[in-house]
């Protein structure tokens, strides 16, 4: 059953530090390195936080699968988070880039399609992270990465989320 929902200030980076130590026994076993790279002090968003946890816990578990699936080495078994503030610091940039094989050429809208999954998946998740952020008044977007830009070369998720800085 959902709970209400509470669209509020929510500190994204304090949300992702939360999510990834859920998911570091995984992490760990699969010996991928997570890191979070900022250019902003104040990184609050208007969200709701238990649901922001799921849309970032959906995708960083994604990541995770495309890693592992890939059979990536070591080395490069990486979840690189972007956090920067565009359009004059009304909205907060949030990338989430993988080190997996990337999102097919033609693919990129129809993964947050309802039903859509890979092998494994119910094909309800990143259907769910799109409406979600939708209704916070913000956007997602998936395509695959370039290394000179990105610095890895899977999967990037983007999201822009409205800052709660005034």
């Amino acid at each position: 059953v959902e709970r209400n929902v509470e669209v509020k200030p929510v500190d994204i980076r304090l949300t992702l530090e939360e999510v990834i130590a859920l998911v570091h026994p995984r992490v760990r076993a699969l010996g991928v390195d997570i890191s979070i790279e900022s250019t902003i002090s104040n990184s609050a968003v208007l969200a709701d936080q238990h649901q922001l946890e799921r849309v970032f816990f959906n995708i960083i578990n994604n990541a995770l699968d495309a890693i592992d699936k890939a059979k990536i080495a070591g080395d490069m078994r990486r979840i690189l988070v972007k956090l920067n503030h565009v359009q004059q610091k009304q909205f907060v940039l949030i990338k989430i880039i993988d080190s997996g094989p990337g999102i097919p050429e033609g693919e990129e809208a129809r993964i947050f399609e309802w039903l859509e999954t890979k092998s494994g998946g119910m094909g309800i998740g990143l259907s769910l992270c799109r409406m979600l952020v939708e209704s916070w008044q913000g956007a997602i977007s998936a395509y695959s990465a370039k290394p000179e830009l990105d610095g890895l070369s899977g999967a990037v998720f983007e999201l822009k989320l409205k800052s709660a800085k005034k």
